[in-house]
């Protein structure tokens, strides 16, 4: 029975993810499963539940410091899955496009490993950041199991953008409909964004 009990008490804390919060050098935030592994899809899915998205690594300068940061917390790299797909293309073709999930543009920038991409098998449409290849970037069969980098989807940061926005824009009108007592410093939209300097 102990037995029985043990082996429920591991399968469940397999499942439960030990992601963490990062910060990389660039300023650039991430949540990183280094811990739990899951297929690209289960990643996929973990990071939509919290309102974020697989890592997208569109540029060098990102690229650099995410491995820099990945390097001060693994020392060496647990594989984990970033947000790159080639929509099931079958071409075993090195040049062949890869693409952000989340705006469905083709990602010019890469980091592939030596020989990468080689699409085995034509069944490799998912990309890792690979252990044993340095921190560069594998093709891999979107059900291997690995953890994941998630970070926060441009839609979100629009979204605080607008409320940010919103905000301002109250201000102003409760500003600009009250009598303005001498010496009252104008309110953040005017001072911050338009750059009006404050009453002194």
């Amino acid at each position: 029975m102990l037995a029985k009990g043990f082996v429920l008490f591991v399968a469940l804390f397999q499942l439960a993810s030990a992601a963490y919060w990062y910060t990389a050098g660039d300023g650039n935030h991430y949540l990183i499963e280094g811990a739990t592994n899951y297929n690209w899809l289960q990643a996929f899915d973990q990071c939509a539940r919290q309102g974020l998205q697989l890592a997208v690594v569109d540029n060098a300068s990102k690229n650099s410091a995410l491995t820099a940061l990945l390097r001060l917390v693994f020392g060496s790299s647990p594989d984990l899955w970033i947000g790159h797909h080639d929509e099931f293309n079958t071409k075993v073709d090195k040049n062949r496009l890869w693409f952000s999930p989340f705006s469905g543009l083709p990602i010019s920038f890469s980091n592939w490993a030596s020989i990468q991409p080689d699409n085995n098998n034509q069944n490799e449409h998912c990309v890792q950041i690979s252990r044993v290849m340095n921190y560069q970037w594998n093709d891999a069969f979107c059900e291997h199991k690995f953890g994941f980098i998630c970070e926060h989807s441009p839609r979100s940061q629009i979204s605080v953008a607008r409320e940010s926005t919103q905000e301002n824009v109250n201000e102003f009108i409760e500003y600009a409909g009250s009598e303005v007592d001498k010496g009252q410093d104008p309110p953040k939209v005017l001072t911050e964004i338009l750059k009006i300097p404050p009453m002194n």
